[in-house]
């Protein structure tokens, strides 16, 4: 077939080729070595076809722009500026080739056809009636190659072996139309249901986002636009969205299943319907898993209405399904309000109105409760030029407080600021070391914004929002204050301490007793979780496995008996110390941790600081541990 269409298109261009042929007209036997290399290159022509014709239209003469014919495609390229801009049409591809209005139009076996310009054919000035006849060329060569059965011939040769579930020749038969006949939207389904009962879902999720991409370039990026897409957008959306979950991708699962329903015919609406349900449950479940950086911001509803933003950041949750893990504030969510995660814990949640200022308010309380355990006598507020904070803020942040503290200075553990805050953990060592007895800390609401700076615009966001909640026009004045530019708000926190050495010398060396709870007291679950303590604890020498312990913490829960409890009943069958209170505080952070199972390397850590902070040796720490029998 290669030598009959070269030799074709040699004969019968000859006396085109005589009147044309120039710099930028070259035909078969005069393309230049270096050309076809080139035009190889540009057009990506296999090295197996012979070059038949070349119409040079870059304008340094490069050859990565214009037309080339080959024995079989023809290939084009009318703009080389633009990335992966080449074309091409297989010889079997179309029916034939026709002049009109300064084009030649190839002409489809559907009936479609698509226009090349006159220029890509001839330079300059030409004959009507010489275009008339190069396209004339180009339809005996198309006639040529044409295949064996029409396009109707074939997909329902492919319907019939897809119901006998011949899947093997149906695929072959699939590939061989899209290359006889070009793409097409039904055939490339075909090759998705293929795909997905061979078990091969990567393959199937690549033939679905053709189908898909393809739709988009016939039709148009918008669904609802002139062209409206046609009902097979629902059976390849389904199909996208089914590989999606199969991959763990929960949130383009929903995104796909949500639209799948919206272009389905109406026969096939109900089972869409109840695949989107399922795959929204299955989203809301695993939210959490998400990257942080595609919900980051979240919007509540009753109802989806719409999934589609520019963005990618606002997540959208119905009601139904925010479940434990989600933290709000008290009388949060509601419905249609947007919420920003919190940026130290990503299953919390902060209302978008006012998030800098609420952010900075949980951060000044955590700093002045982290500083009040570190045994700070005196705390003051002051803005940055001496003054007392603005007057808005005036009655929600107290300005000074004293403080007469008793405790050894520590630092509590439930706290969301302090990993993220480099002056507060040089603050707390230098405290801990007895060496501290003043701090100045700067707040600011600017540093808030810092940490969510990958933000879009407001305007950005308010858009998005608008067009999730299905609202046109403008929003309430409540609502527009959400994306309002908000003012920085800064101050200083100056911190006193009271002198380590002074304050607490008498009280590390009081001595005091663990108390002792009577059996009366316990509970029956108590007792029950106790008895079982004790058969570990006299059947294995006092050492616990680590599934002993595993089924212990089951027995804790079903019993409804706290962590902090059970510590205190496996404590009551261990002979008593005398301990300082130093060593009391030590033993019980120990407890606490070891009544989890066994200690994590960064637990030990911890402990560690604590045992050298608070003057315990090594020696005294494993005796304080093996008093518990752990």
């Amino acid at each position: 077939m290669k030598e009959r269409i070269r030799n074709l298109f040699i004969t019968k261009t000859e006396p085109l080729r005589a009147i044309y042929e120039n710099s930028s007209n070259t035909f078969y036997s005069n393309i230049p070595e270096y050309v076809e290399g080139n035009l190889r290159n540009s057009f990506g022509i296999p090295i197996e076809d012979d070059i038949l014709f070349f119409r040079d239209t870059s304008i340094d003469m490069s050859g990565n722009q214009g037309l080339a014919i080959t024995t079989s495609s023809i290939y084009w390229n009318i703009d080389n500026s633009v990335e992966n801009n080449t074309y091409y049409s297989n010889w079997n591809q179309f029916l034939s080739a026709e002049y009109q209005d300064m084009n030649i139009y190839l002409i489809y076996y559907d009936g479609s056809s698509y226009a090349l310009d006159i220029s890509l054919f001839f330079a300059g000035n030409f004959q009507i009636d010489h275009a008339q006849y190069f396209a004339s060329v180009l339809s005996e060569i198309a006639n040529l190659c044409q295949p064996d059965e029409t396009p109707d011939e074939a997909k329902e040769r492919i319907e019939e072996l897809m119901n006998a579930q011949n899947y093997s020749e149906a695929e072959a038969a699939c590939n061989a139309y899209q290359e006889n006949h070009g793409y097409d939207l039904w055939v490339g389904m075909q090759q998705t249901t293929i795909a997905l009962q061979q078990g091969d879902n990567e393959r199937g999720l690549q033939e679905a986002e053709q189908v898909y991409n393809t739709i988009r370039e016939q039709y148009g990026e918008d669904p609802y636009g002139e062209n409206p897409w046609p009902p097979i957008a629902g059976d390849v959306l389904a199909a996208i969205s089914y590989f999606k979950q199969q991959a763990g991708n929960y949130e383009m699962a929903r995104f796909f299943a949500f639209y799948s329903v919206e272009f389905s015919e109406p026969s096939k609406k109900d089972i869409r319907r109840e695949q989107y349900e399922e795959f929204n449950r299955l989203y809301s479940e695993n939210f959490l898993n998400i990257d942080t950086e595609r919900r980051r911001l979240l919007l509540p509803v009753d109802e989806i209405a719409n999934l589609n933003s520019n963005t990618e950041q606002i997540a959208v949750l119905e009601m139904r399904y925010i479940g434990s893990d989600l933290h709000f504030p008290t009388t949060h969510p509601v419905p249609n309000k947007l919420y920003i995660v919190h940026p130290c814990n990503s299953s919390r949640y902060v209302p978008f109105d006012d998030y800098e200022l609420d952010l900075l308010k949980e951060k000044q309380q955590e700093f002045c409760r982290i500083a009040q355990c570190l045994g700070a006598t005196e705390l003051s507020i002051e803005s940055e030029d001496g003054r007392s904070t603005s007057s808005a803020l005036r009655k929600e942040l107290i300005l000074t407080r004293h403080f007469n503290p008793t405790q050894t200075p520590f630092v509590p553990e439930d706290w969301l600021w302090f990993d993220y805050m480099s002056s507060w953990i040089w603050m707390a060592t230098q405290r801990l070391q007895g060496v501290l007895i003043e701090h100045i800390e700067e707040m600011s609401s600017q540093y808030i914004s810092y940490v969510t700076a990958s933000l879009p615009k407001p305007e950005v966001i308010r858009e998005d929002f608008m067009q999730l909640i299905g609202v046109e026009g403008n929003l309430s004045s409540e609502m527009e204050k959400a994306f309002e530019e908000k003012g920085n708000v800064s101050y200083s926190i100056h911190v006193k301490f009271a002198p380590i050495s002074v304050q607490y010398t008498a009280i590390a060396n009081e001595i005091i007793s663990l108390p002792q709870q009577s059996d009366s007291s316990k509970t029956t679950a108590e007792q029950e979780y106790l008895t079982a303590y004790k058969e570990c604890l006299a059947s294995n020498g006092g050492e616990f496995s680590d599934s002993e312990r595993r089924l212990l913490e089951r027995m804790r829960k079903s019993l409804g008996i706290s962590v902090k409890r059970a510590a205190e009943l496996e404590d009551s069958l261990t002979p008593a110390l005398q301990l300082t209170e130093a060593e009391s505080e030590y033993l019980e952070e120990y407890k606490l941790c070891a009544a989890e199972g066994s200690i994590t390397d960064s637990e030990r850590r911890l402990l560690n600081r604590m045992r050298k902070t608070l003057g315990i040796s090594d020696e005294r720490a494993i005796e304080i541990e093996s008093s518990i029998n752990y």
